[in-house]
């Protein structure tokens, strides 16, 4: 069964054609002639005696491409310029952008945003032990204020980390969450970045010394839950039996 061509082996090819009656025809003739789908053909410059055109072709596969170009050289009265293959170049520099949310124009606005305002809300919604739906909470009944202030409205679903412990194996999380843990005794060296490098390189799991969210953050560790749920109980199972070991113990 033959393979149609698509735009995924797409090619443009510029062509210097001799200016005069039937020399575009001929061109054509041989793309199509070597099973190319011709999808535009451009003017690129105009003289007195050359046209410059582009013309964009389909091709099967890569081969196919390198036939078509091999056929239109064989025109005479044409001159193969360039070929380029359009797929590669939209590639380059990768292909998706992340734009945020929220604008962030000011250093206030970055503080708010990022750090050290993301690591209120982790330490806010961590110290949350009641589950205390958010509401109209604050004084004159606007918005809460506090810890009740970062919780998501609502009880904590089936899946959802408490206390940073994971579900039963088999229930599902709704999204990727986050604990930040403080941790203490004799063992605990004054910078938990040291403590992070400890952890990977003893326990084999990935932590974030809280201090990487701002300095209100000191002295805790940040753990992500968005892998599968045996993998996350196996993690919290390694960096209890190493943070045992090393004599330290997790509050809360």
């Amino acid at each position: 069964m033959a393979i149609t061509p698509s735009a995924s082996y797409s090619i443009t090819v510029r062509v210097e054609i001799k200016n005069r009656p039937g020399m575009l025809g001929r061109v054509t003739s041989a793309i199509g002639e070597a099973g190319g789908d011709i999808g535009a053909v451009d003017i690129v410059e105009l003289l007195k005696d050359i046209v410059v055109r582009d013309f964009t072709i389909n091709a099967r596969d890569d081969r196919h491409g390198q036939e078509i170009v091999a056929a239109v050289r064989r025109v005479e009265g044409a001159r193969v310029v360039n070929v380029s293959d359009r797929t590669f170049p939209m590639h380059l520099g990768g292909k998706i952008e992340i734009h945020n949310k929220v604008s962030v124009k000011t250093r206030d606005d970055l503080s708010m945003t990022y750090t050290p305002g993301v690591a209120r809300v982790c330490l806010a919604t961590k110290e949350d032990r009641e589950g205390r739906p958010r509401g109209g909470g604050g004084p004159g009944g606007g918005p809460p204020e506090g810890r009740d202030a970062a919780r998501p409205a609502g009880p904590r679903r089936p899946g959802e980390m408490v206390d940073g412990t994971p579900p039963p194996v088999g229930s599902r999380p709704p999204a990727a969450a986050y604990d930040a843990s403080r941790l203490t005794g004799n063992a605990m060296p004054e910078s938990f970045v040291e403590v992070a490098f400890e952890i990977l390189a003893g326990a084999h799991v990935a932590v974030t010394p809280g201090i990487d969210f701002g300095a209100a953050a000191e002295g805790y560790l940040r753990v992500s839950y968005a892998s599968g749920l045996e993998r996350i109980g196996e993690g919290v199972r390694r960096i209890g039996e190493f943070l045992r070991g090393r004599g330290s113990r997790r509050d809360g």
